[in-house]
């Protein structure tokens, strides 16, 4: 089954609200197991993209979720973080610095609201690519280092 076709079965089944928080923006399909391959409409459920972050980083309350998933699909384990299993990516500097200005302005909001710096995660790069490909949802289904490959990524300056 094709992302697309994945994605919009699932919506069309479960709704296009986050089945956690019950927002209606931003809705993703998470994979429930992890495994981006396994499409069956049982592993997949519409989340919120800010709800699908707190699952793969297993943010308190989101435990049960966090659970279920695959080891190579949490950010956090054990307390810690995860290593770095795939390539370092190299992306244009004009996009770091379009992400680095979006997490500085959402940091200062954070802040302005009276809540504690953010601190920026080791995979902030990768999540953030990952969440712009989720989006696009054509290449759900494509390993990111197999996309590194295709857009030559892998060479020049790496961000971990």
């Amino acid at each position: 089954m094709s992302s697309a076709s994945y994605r919009q079965v699932c919506l069309d089944t479960k709704g296009s609200e986050c089945k956690i928080c019950g927002g209606v923006e931003g809705i993703i399909v998470h994979h429930i197991d992890g495994n981006r391959e396994n499409n069956a409409i049982d592993n997949l459920i519409p989340v919120c993209k800010s709800c699908h972050g707190k699952i793969h980083a297993g943010a308190e309350g989101y435990g049960e979720w966090f659970e279920q998933l695959a080891e190579s699909a949490k950010i956090h384990a054990g307390g810690r973080v995860r290593e770095q299993q795939r390539k370092t990516l190299s992306l244009p500097d004009s996009l770091v610095d379009e992400a680095e200005l979006a997490f500085d302005a959402l940091n200062l909001r954070w802040r302005q609201e009276g809540n504690d710096p953010l601190e920026k995660h080791p995979d902030f790069y990768e999540q953030l690519l990952r969440n712009a490909l989720d989006e696009l949802g054509d290449v759900q289904e494509r390993d990111l280092d197999e996309l590194a490959d295709e857009l030559d990524l892998t060479d020049g300056r790496g961000l971990d």
